[in-house]
């Protein structure tokens, strides 16, 4: 078999088995492959604006696309420094989102199905309670499998300061995501679909990332029975 046909079967096998793992997994990188968006919130320079229950648009200024953003509780775009009690300063300059408090949740809804979203996060590590991302359907509920407390606890813990987390499903239907946890902040916010049948050496660090956090939790599962 030539190189060229092998990388062609290798590319279709990697397209099945992302197919047919239908579940979401968390990972610390942008996959390769993907057609994203970027929104820095840098339409917001002007000042602080509040964020609440009623959604507002932060997405058609900067991406040409509606991506909507609303909060539980009272929340902020705000170019403001915050210490995250100690989980080092926010490293950004300009705006980012963040949640004006310890208890509720930031909801960020798609106008469209994506197959990853991700961003720069941090949180106030002062009190106990890690980040919880959940991804969301077209109907804005959660996805029934695998289940929302896959996102929390070790695997979303910001200690040493902000990282990057994001979300990748192999179907194009993730329509939103919440963030819980105290004073969370968001920035770079990335989402996007896979244009394309990606190269060999890209779909193979997916599947790799996919295999391997599968398999940590596997190992959590195994470990609370």
């Amino acid at each position: 078999m030539t190189t060229r046909r092998f990388s062609r079967v290798l590319c279709m096998m990697g397209l099945a088995m992302l197919a047919s793992a239908t579940q979401a997994e968390l990972v610390n990188f942008v996959p390769p492959g993907l057609v994203t968006k970027v929104i820095t919130f840098s339409s917001f320079d002007s000042g602080p604006v509040s964020v609440g229950s009623t959604e507002i648009d932060i997405g058609t200024a900067e991406v040409n696309e509606e991506v909507w953003l609303s909060s539980s509780i009272d929340s902020l775009i705000t170019a403001d420094s915050r210490s995250f009690a100690g989980n080092n300063v926010w490293p950004v300059s300009g705006p980012y989102a963040s949640l004006n408090g310890a208890a509720g949740a930031m909801t960020v809804r798609f106008e469209r199905g994506v197959n990853f979203v991700g961003g720069l996060l941090n949180h106030d590590i002062s009190s106990d309670g890690s980040t919880i991302i959940t991804p969301l359907d077209i109907d804005g509920d959660l996805f029934s499998e695998p289940p929302p407390d896959f996102f929390e606890s070790e695997l979303v813990d910001f200690i040493g300061g902000a990282q990057f987390r994001g979300i990748l499903h192999s179907s194009a239907n993730i329509y939103g995501f919440m963030l819980s946890s105290n004073f969370i902040a968001i920035d770079n916010l990335t989402f996007g679909t896979f244009g394309q049948v990606p190269e060999p050496g890209a779909l193979v660090l997916v599947l790799a990332a996919l295999a391997g956090l599968g398999w940590q939790q596997q190992r959590r599962t195994a470990r609370s029975r």
